[in-house]
């Protein structure tokens, strides 16, 4: 199993029944995270486990690491009231919602998204339709989670970023730009105001191929970084090489701050702020 890296629980959740809660749990092949949290938003739990880069017992299944996870942690092993989950590092492509028919999601899928044997096709309806997003869902994850739990909601990991930034970006007079940090992957969004101009997933090795990805994008929408406000979310910090990178060239960057749609009050999350955003903003996604 993965090694556990952040923990935050309330000693109330000790006196609260857990099918009353609802779990939400992100996971790529990197990191696992999730919450639990009652109808009303308050968090009771937050857990999140390092998989070693994708390295697990069985070396043919690069889920194997999120497999043990979700079989031997014990909040996970509990019945909720309902389970949301987000998978990251799979590929995607957004459409307009008014080109989609479902009938036809595997030819619009196909064309961009490598076609798997072990995957079925899936998509997520985002803004009462306006966007649709298209991706293949492991077969193996879904049995799963099936399995686990008896209702549940898949979503890709665009969907709540495009959820959670845009509630951002809506207070923000013009243009925008959101970074979404994973290891080794980000997830680059730029808004002008309510509407989505980019979102993509790029992969990184280093604070150089970082910021020249952030950089192309800034390009590509004829855009200048002296001018325009990034917002950072993700596993990033003040000290490490790519923040030093944002710094020499974004002029005005800043950490996103905890969301005002959910409730922390009993959690001791001070440090890890921005950390979990994509994790917070799947509860955006119900």
């Amino acid at each position: 199993m993965g090694a556990l890296n952040f923990e935050s629980i309330s000693s109330q959740l000790d006196n609260t029944s857990t099918d009353l809660l609802n779990l939400s749990l992100l996971f790529g092949k990197d990191r696992l995270s999730f919450m639990v949290y009652n109808d009303y938003k308050r968090i009771f739990a937050i857990r999140s486990y390092e998989l070693d880069d994708g390295k697990g017992p069985d070396d043919n299944d690069p889920y194997s690491p999120v497999k043990s996870v979700l079989i031997q942690d014990d909040l996970l092993n509990t019945a909720f009231n309902k389970v949301t989950f987000s998978l990251a590092d799979i590929p995607a492509t957004l459409m307009p919602g008014k080109l989609f028919e479902a009938v036809n999601a595997a030819e619009y899928v196909d064309p961009l998204v490598p076609n798997a044997e072990d995957s079925l096709v899936h998509y997520d309806a985002i803004n009462l339709d306006e966007i649709i997003n298209l991706y293949r869902l492991p077969v193996s994850i879904n049995k799963l989670a099936s399995r686990l739990f008896s209702q549940k909601t898949i979503y890709h990991l665009f969907t709540p970023l495009i959820h959670g930034f845009r509630r951002l970006a809506i207070q923000q007079k013009e243009l925008s730009v959101y970074v979404n940090i994973r290891f080794r992957t980000m997830q680059v969004l730029v808004f002008n105001q309510q509407d989505l101009l980019f979102c993509n997933h790029f992969n990184f090795t280093s604070g150089k191929d970082f910021i020249y990805y952030l950089l192309l994008v800034f390009d590509q929408l004829k855009i200048k970084p002296t001018e325009v406000p990034v917002f950072l979310a993700g596993k990033l910090t003040r000290e490490s090489e790519i923040y030093h990178y944002i710094y020499r060239y974004i002029k005005n960057s800043n950490f996103v701050s905890l969301p005002d749609y959910l409730k922390f009050d009993i959690l001791d999350i001070k440090e890890h702020e921005y950390q979990f955003f994509d994790l917070y903003s799947l509860a955006l996604c119900e």
